[in-house]
Formats: structure tokens, C-alpha cells, sequence
């Protein structure tokens, strides 16, 4: 048997064979710590429980989401003031970056594709 796994005692596993063979109270007695009716087993260790998962921080994902996405709707209006032609919609998308890329371009700034401070001193987004 492989050393890392624990055996179950006896009891437990007269428990599981039980419930799974279909004898309700036999199993119901071997569960409950009690020895099974004509088995003089002893009483089996307690179970340790599980720890509760811990709460995700969704609040924070989705307000980092939310701020992300009025960002792009700031960028994608004020390109559309300078003649891009974008659905404002907030979603960085391949229409987007190349507005941004030939905005850059034409404005003599650096074509990152990214929103730096240099491009919004000049699209005049805070």
C-alpha cells in the first residue's frame, strides 16, 4: 500500500461498504461513531472537516473592470473628435488600437497603441 495514503479504520470502511450494499441503519450506526450491529468494532476516529473556501474579492475585479472600460469610452469619444470613426462601446478592441496607432502617427507622438501621457495631454483625456 502506498505510503502516503492513510487507510481508513475499520469501522469506516464497514460504513462505506454498508451504505453502498444498502443497509440504512447498519450504516447510519457505523457513521454515528458506534460500532455496526455484530461487527465489535470500535468507534471511529472523528472526521475532520473541510475549511470553508474564503470569499473572491469580486467587488474590486469588477470596479478595476468598470474603470478600465470607461477609460476606453473616454479614449474611443475623444478619437472620434478627431475623426476616427469608432463605436463607443468601451471595449479595446482592433478598431480601437489602430485609431490609436494612426492617431499617434499623424500627431507626431510615440506609436505605442497605448494609452501613455503624452497621448492623453493630447487628446486632452484625464
Amino acid at each position: 500500500m502506498n505510503r502516503f495514503v492513510k487507510p481508513l479504520s475499520r469501522a469506516a470502511a464497514t460504513g462505506i461498504l454498508l451504505a453502498a450494499v444498502g443497509i440504512p441503519g447498519l450504516a447510519l450506526a457505523a457513521d454515528a461513531g458506534a460500532p455496526a450491529a455484530g461487527t465489535g468494532m470500535a468507534k471511529p476516529v472523528a472526521q475532520a472537516t473541510m475549511p470553508a473556501k474564503a470569499a473572491k474579492p469580486m467587488m474590486a475585479k469588477h470596479a478595476a473592470k468598470t474603470k478600465r472600460s470607461t477609460e476606453i469610452r473616454a479614449l474611443q469619444e475623444a478619437l472620434n473628435k478627431t475623426g476616427a470613426t469608432l463605436h463607443v462601446d468601451g471595449v479595446w478592441g482592433s478598431k480601437t488600437h489602430a485609431a490609436l496607432v494612426n492617431y499617434q502617427k499623424t500627431h507626431d507622438l510615440k506609436a505605442t497603441g497605448r494609452i501613455d501621457k503624452a497621448t492623453r495631454d493630447s487628446l486632452k483625456i484625464t
